[in-house]
C-alpha cells in the first residue's frame, strides 16, 4: 500500500507550544523526517511539538521500503496575546481595551470575578494590586496588573455657620465620595455624640436637635470599611454673630 501522510492545521498562542501528530498509513514504513520551511531537519517521528514566534509551516515525509515516499505540510499560525490599555473612568472605575486588535471578539475579568463582554469595571478595592485578564476566541490571555490609588482627602479643620455663604457647614464630601461606606461620629468636648454623618449626609450645620452649638473644638471619628481603618480628629466651630 502506497504511503499517505496527513496534518491538521493548527493555531496556537504567542508563547505557546503545539505537538503535531500526523495521521500516517502504508505498508513497510522505514521512516519519518520533520523539515521546517527552511528544509532544516527537526524530528523522526510521527508527532513533532513546535513553539514558533510567528505563523510557520511544517512538512513530514514518510518513507516506505517498496512504495516510495509521501509528505504532507502544516501551517501553525500564531496568534498574538492580547494587550490591554486601562482608561480611568472614575474614582473606583477602570475601562479596559484591547490595543492589538487580532479578534473580534473578546472577554474581561478582574480578579476572580466572571468573565464579561464589557471591559468595565467598577467598584473596585482602593489600595490594592489588581489583575485584569483578556482573551480572545481563540483562548489566547493577556494580563495587566494595577492599583486603584484611593485620592487624599481632608476634613475640614473649621467651620463658621453665620449664614455668610463661607463654610457655613463642616463638610465631609470628598471623604465620602472617595469611601461611600464611610461613617464619621462628631462628639463635643465631652465625648457626647452629636450627629454622625454617611450616605447622603455629608455636611453638618453646627446644631444639635436643631439648637446651634457655640464656639468651640469638636472632634470626630471616621471608621472606613473599605479599607478596614479608624481616623480621628478635631475642628473648630466658630460663630461670629
Amino acid at each position: 500500500k502506497n504511503p499517505s501522510v496527513s496534518i491538521e492545521d493548527v493555531t496556537l498562542c504567542e508563547g505557546g507550544s503545539q505537538t503535531l501528530k500526523a495521521t500516517v498509513e502504508g505498508d513497510e514504513l522505514t521512516a519519518y523526517s520533520w523539515t521546517d520551511e527552511e528544509g532544516n531537519g527537526l524530528g523522526d517521528a510521527e508527532t513533532l511539538t513546535v513553539t514558533p514566534v510567528e505563523d510557520a509551516r511544517y512538512t513530514l515525509t514518510v518513507t516506505s521500503a517498496s512504495c516510495g515516499d509521501a509528505s504532507a505540510t502544516a501551517k501553525v499560525t500564531v496568534i498574538e496575546v492580547p494587550r490591554l490599555l486601562m482608561d480611568s473612568v472614575g474614582l473606583r472605575s477602570r475601562e479596559f481595551q484591547v490595543e492589538n486588535l487580532t479578534s473580534s471578539a473578546y472577554e474581561y475579568k478582574v480578579d476572580k470575578s466572571e468573565w464579561q463582554s464589557s471591559g468595565l469595571f467598577e467598584n473596585l478595592i482602593y489600595d490594592l494590586l489588581h489583575t485584569a485578564y483578556v482573551r480572545d476566541e481563540y483562548g489566547c490571555e493577556g494580563t495587566l496588573m494595577f492599583i486603584v490609588k484611593a485620592p487624599d482627602y481632608e476634613l475640614e479643620p473649621y467651620v463658621t455657620p453665620d449664614d455668610d455663604g463661607v463654610k457655613d457647614k463642616w463638610s465631609v464630601t470628598t471623604l465620602l465620595e472617595i469611601y461611600p461606606n464611610a461613617n464619621v461620629i462628631i462628639y463635643d468636648r465631652y465625648g457626647k455624640q452629636l450627629v454622625e454623618l454617611k450616605g447622603s449626609d455629608t455636611e453638618w450645620d453646627g446644631t444639635y436637635n436643631g439648637n446651634p452649638l457655640p464656639s468651640t473644638d469638636y472632634w470626630y471619628t471616621v471608621n472606613i470599611p473599605e479599607i478596614d481603618k479608624n481616623y480621628s480628629g478635631h475642628f473648630t466651630l466658630i460663630r461670629r454673630k
